[in-house]
């Protein structure tokens, strides 16, 4: 998967006036490292056996990079990582190691490594550190407090960061506090055995000095950070109840203008649906009562096509019987006309009965 690794700080680090911190990440199968710095994430892709680390460089303004200085790094297993801290690493502080070639330690050594960076940050207050966010690139951390499911998903991003940062503030005020009370011994002490009233109390002046200076280095040192974490949960907070403020108007607006309209729509579209029905039925009826009559016509078209054509065939079969008749009396006229004078009159009445009588086609009887 693709994450993206951002660099936010550097703590107790010795620098210079003119030099500024970057790192160098990598997840040692790429073949050039990625500058990460608090501007500019690194994208990189990791599997679950992977191990990402970053190292931590000072560089000089007006300097060639070939003149920066490493001061220490961190590496990061991936599997160890996700049982700690859960899907991720979110804004959480991390000790630096002294720098090492990569590939010189085992991943157990790389794992317990990890482990002391993490939980140490409250013992060692003073030690270099930095503080990284690990995600994968398509989560925003701004969308977390809109969606239920992704605070439930990426709780234990967050309470690991939480506290981290509240086991650090205590571990400033205790050690406020020691300060305190190691200086006001000193200062007991040196009065005691001092001689004169005077120096001693300049001295205890002095001390009392010293150790306000201190304590409000310290104390305002915390106060940047309290600031910091303050803000920073309540922009989240805000910028919540922004969201919820727009979802709760949004719903309103579709209660109040769009679902009276989708009612309406409902109702209309069944009474289409009903008068459609209707309709159908009615087709459907008028259809049944159509055909019925037709097939009784047709019924009846069919009986008088039979009877014209048993018609058709008794007129056909009388006419071939009228034409072999006049062919034999034909024949029997030109071979025997003054022998038979009765055939002649056959062959006349027979091509008399091939014409209507005039008289019944008149109406008279004459």
């Amino acid at each position: 998967r693709e994450v993206v690794l951002s660099l936010h700080s550097v703590h107790n680090v010795n620098h210079g006036p003119t030099e500024s911190y970057y790192g160098m990440a990598t997840n040692h199968t790429a073949e050039a490292e990625l500058p990460v710095t608090s501007e500019r994430p690194a994208k990189m892709t990791v599997g679950i056996e992977s191990i990402v680390s970053v190292r931590i460089f000072l560089h000089t303004r007006g300097m060639p990079s070939s003149s920066d200085r490493a001061i220490g790094q961190l590496s990061i297993p991936v599997r160890e990582m996700l049982e700690i801290c859960g899907p991720g690493i979110y804004q959480t502080w991390l000790l630096l190691d002294q720098w090492t070639a990569y590939g010189s330690m085992s991943r157990s050594q790389v794992a317990e490594r990890f482990r002391r960076a993490l939980m140490e940050i409250p013992a060692e207050l003073h030690g270099p550190r930095i503080c990284l966010t690990m995600l994968e690139a398509s989560v925003d951390p701004g969308q977390w407090p809109v969606a239920e499911k992704d605070r439930a998903f990426y709780h234990d991003p967050l309470l690991v960061s939480h506290t981290q940062h509240a086991q650090a503030v205590k571990a400033y005020f205790d050690h406020c506090d020691r300060e305190e009370l190691s200086h006001s011994k000193r200062s007991s002490r040196r009065c005691s055995t001092n001689t004169g009233p005077v120096e001693a109390s300049e001295l205890r002046s002095e001390l009392e000095k010293l150790a306000q200076r201190q304590k409000a280095d310290e104390v305002e040192n915390l106060k940047a950070e309290l600031d910091h974490i303050i803000n920073e949960a309540n922009r989240r907070i805000d910028q919540g109840n922004a969201s919820i403020k727009t979802l709760k108007a949004d719903l309103h607006r579709l209660t109040d203008e769009e679902e009276p309209l989708l009612e309406t729509e409902s109702l209309e579209a069944r009474a289409r649906l009903q008068a459609a029905r209707q309709k159908t039925t009615e087709l459907q009826r008028l259809a049944g009562q159509s055909g019925a009559g037709r097939s009784d016509e047709l019924d009846k078209l069919r009986e008088e096509l039979s009877i014209l054509k048993a018609e058709k065939a008794a007129l056909m079969a009388e006419v071939q019987e009228i034409y072999s008749s006049q062919k034999h009396a034909a024949s029997a006229a030109s071979s025997g006309a003054g022998r038979s004078p009765h055939r002649a009159e056959s062959v006349t009445e027979v091509e008399d009965r091939l014409l209507p009588d005039p008289r019944e086609l008149l109406g008279t009887n004459s």
